[in-house]
């Protein structure tokens, strides 16, 4: 079962996620890159852990999973969030199960603008602009 924002019974419906209609409208318009991202989430509303789809935390499971629904390429970044725990409450990072904070948003946006760069995903950058993503 896949869970989100309700129970996803796969035996009786099948998983056709959104990124097939971005990859399809990203090929209609000559859009040369997209990629996914890994929805995490808060375990429970008590938990003070991260979780991703169906609870998997390996990363071989984690691509794996999203690889099975054609959701590539993908970003992981469920290891960030739980290091970032280290640092901070889940708390400071998500106001609810799933929603980020203005915190959380910033180091989403950071590991976004990594895999950009990390992938050349921007052409012909200026030299003179910085590739360091902002520090948390």
């Amino acid at each position: 079962k896949l869970v989100g924002h309700r129970q996803w019974d796969s035996s009786t419906k099948p998983f056709k996620s959104d990124f097939e209609i971005v990859k399809t409208i990203a090929e209609e318009h000559d859009i040369k890159y997209v990629f996914a991202v890994d929805y995490v989430r808060r375990a429970t509303s008590a938990s003070q852990e991260f979780h991703s789809d169906d609870g998997l935390s390996s990363l071989d499971d984690l691509k794996g999973f999203y690889a099975e629904r054609n959701m590539f390429p993908l970003l992981v970044t469920l290891p960030v969030f739980n290091d970032a725990l280290t640092c901070y409450l889940i708390s400071d990072l998500l106001v609810d199960e799933c929603h980020f904070t203005p915190l959380g948003t910033e180091i989403l946006a950071n590991e976004i603008y990594t895999y950009i760069i990390e992938n050349k995903m921007i052409e012909n950058l200026n030299s003179t602009q910085t590739q360091e993503p902002i520090s948390v």
